[in-house]
């Protein structure tokens, strides 16, 4: 292979592909010349030769004669070492990167623009959770309107990791403009939707600029703060994304209550466009070198079709499953059978072909990462169900308007707050991410357990309590479960290893609250079946709450009833879900938090 020529101290410097032929191979002292003086840099070039022949070397040059450290990386996809740097998991470079710093001018009209499209990005997660009854309404079609939360979390989730590795190649700030503008657009289209096809269609896009935004705002966070400072950030981004995700059923509900459903998504607009001002003017972060059509050549098309086919593969086989097909029908089997060899031959991709993998495979070895991996998803399972069906059931057994039931969800925010407060205070000051999250996620367990006994006529104290408990699991949670990954993991994956702990979260999210529909459904046309003997009472029954309300007493009350009992199946469920991330908390290690530097987010 040719040499690879970086520029240190003004002049251009080879490093020869070919040295990296034994097991480690370091450069000596040099002098280098600049148009301004001479000075002698200390070049300290550290490689470590691969197993993998397909690439012959990834080398650091640090020039240290500067007081800030300039450092360059030719990744090539080998594993680099410096003395004391092993971290779990394997080989790891360990070389402290200083933050890029940024003056207050710039960071706090960045982090206000960063804010504010994160918490657009949370809205939009269930903001449609109040109004889908009344959208259902007026399509005639509640038994689909869990396509709505679905589509959106199905493309934001298959695009966090893929905008992550799109960050590297191309840069942050072009990953970010374009992800916000497809967001923008598809919440104009999802306003102006005429049926529920078209409507779901929009959500599929405004998902993918969804989470192409989320994934590049937490490693811009990743980019400027230090290690320590993280646990800090995480915690805003916890507080701000949880917030977002309970005032969205508020938002929408007053919006189907006092004006149309359609605002829902046209709120978006002026939002966006004021983050997009923001971003434009203070995202100036170095671009990544190379022409278009080198970037171009390094994009994993492969791997990204086996994400994307894959993840819309389960999706549809647990959304389809028990409602519109049979469990054991040739169709939802060959869609886990069609799920199971696309993960098969991923994984077989990104480990063995794959020359900048959207998954980097060594991740998984680490038993921090692959721990949060399992935690996230289903934790998160626990709550988007949470978010969707308490309205329904809030709506239907209180007769709550939708901006009630948006009402009634503040206390999850309102217990997030102090603990994710709390876990950014503790988790750097004492190490104990474990502890913490075995906290978190058993909190969790709890409280989604003791939701599974409200029935209709419990008291606001009551509901109160239980969602604050869920609001302190999820604070925690949500807080260090992103640091615990980011402190196990080395320099070259930390964007990837960060993009997949929200890949997880929101792949878990769509999954539960295709679950939880599934279930729902299931338990309540079977108990409609016993009350009505027309399929037109049924459907309307089980499609439109306003139908529900407009029955006889009796009839009504025993309708509702049904609903109780459907939702209690959801809680059930969603309380094992909730238990397994419990066992998974378990085996996260206890890493340091505090570095003098931090470990910078990849290439900018």
């Amino acid at each position: 292979m040719n040499s690879n020529p970086r520029t240190i101290a003004g002049e251009v410097v080879y490093i020869p592909s070919n040295q990296a032929t034994q097991t480690e191979v370091e450069g000596e002292t040099n002098t280098t010349k600049t148009n301004d003086s001479r000075h002698e840099s200390s070049l300290t070039v550290k490689t470590f030769a691969s197993e993998d022949k397909r690439n012959s070397a990834r080398t650091i040059v640090v020039d240290s004669s500067e007081k800030e450290k300039k450092i360059e990386s030719i990744e090539l996809g080998i594993d680099v070492k410096s003395e004391g740097s092993e971290k779990e998991g394997g080989d790891h470079t360990g070389i402290d990167f200083e933050p890029v710093q940024l003056p207050k001018a710039v960071k706090i009209p960045l982090l206000s623009g960063l804010c504010l499209i994160l918490f657009l990005a949370g809205l939009d997660n269930t903001i449609s959770s109040t109004a889908m009854p009344k959208i259902g309404s007026v399509f005639n079609n509640l038994s689909d309107v869990s396509w709505i939360a679905t589509a959106y979390i199905l493309t934001f989730n298959a695009f966090i990791p893929l905008a992550g590795r799109f960050a590297d190649i191309f840069g942050r700030r072009a990953v970010m403009f374009i992800g916000l503008t497809l967001f923008l657009l598809g919440s104009a289209l999802c306003g102006a939707a005429q049926s529920m096809k078209m409507l779901i269609i929009m959500r599929a896009l405004q998902g993918i600029g969804g989470g192409a935004v989320f994934s590049c705002t937490l490693i811009i966070f990743a980019d400027i703060s230090t290690l320590d400072e993280r646990a800090k950030y995480q915690g805003l981004v916890a507080i701000i994304f949880s917030i977002a995700s309970v005032l969205g059923p508020l938002i929408g509900g007053a919006f189907v209550d006092h004006v149309t459903w359609r605002w829902g998504f046209y709120f978006n607009l002026p939002i966006g466009v004021l983050s997009l001002i923001l971003i434009a003017f203070t995202l100036k972060l170095p671009g990544v070198k190379g022409s278009l059509s080198d970037k171009l050549k390094r994009v994993d098309y492969l791997g990204t079709a086996l994400i994307v086919g894959a993840v819309v593969t389960v999706l549809l086989a647990v959304t389809w499953g028990g409602t519109k097909y049979d469990w054991s029908s040739a169709t939802i089997i060959s869609l886990f059978v069609v799920t199971g060899i696309l993960v098969i031959m991923l994984g077989v991709y990104e480990a063995k072909f794959a020359i900048e993998p959207i998954i980097p495979p060594q991740l998984f070895k680490i038993r921090t990462a692959l721990a949060v991996y399992i935690a996230a998803p289903f934790f998160c399972m626990s709550f988007f169900s949470l978010m969707y069906f308490l309205p329904i059931f809030w709506q239907v057994a209180k007769h709550s308007s939708a901006t009630i039931s948006g009402l009634r969800l503040v206390p999850i925010p309102v217990g997030l707050v102090i603990t994710a407060n709390l876990a950014a205070i503790l988790a750097p000051k004492f190490g104990r991410v474990r502890e913490l999250m075995f906290l978190g996620t058993a909190l969790g367990v709890i409280s989604v357990g003791l939701i599974s006994t409200f029935t209709e006529d419990d008291s606001i104290g009551k509901e109160i309590g239980y969602l604050v408990i869920f609001g302190f699991g999820l604070g925690i949670v949500w807080s260090l479960g992103v640091v615990a990954v980011q402190s196990a993991t080395d320099v070259k994956d930390l964007a990837s290893a960060t993009a997949l702990v929200n890949f997880f979260q929101m792949l878990g999210g769509a999954i539960g609250v295709s679950i939880s529909s599934t279930v729902f459904f299931n338990h309540l046309g079977n108990s409609l079946e016993n009350m009505f003997s027309s399929p037109e009472e049924i459907f309307l029954a089980q499609n439109s709450i306003e139908y529900v309300h407009s029955l006889p007493h009796e009839t009504e009350s025993q309708v509702i009833h049904a609903y109780v009992l459907a939702l209690q199946q959801v809680w059930y469920a969603q309380t094992i879900m909730a238990g397994i991330s419990v066992i998974a908390a378990l085996f996260i290690k206890n890493s340091p938090l505090r570095k003098d530097e931090t470990i910078m987010a990849g290439a900018i």
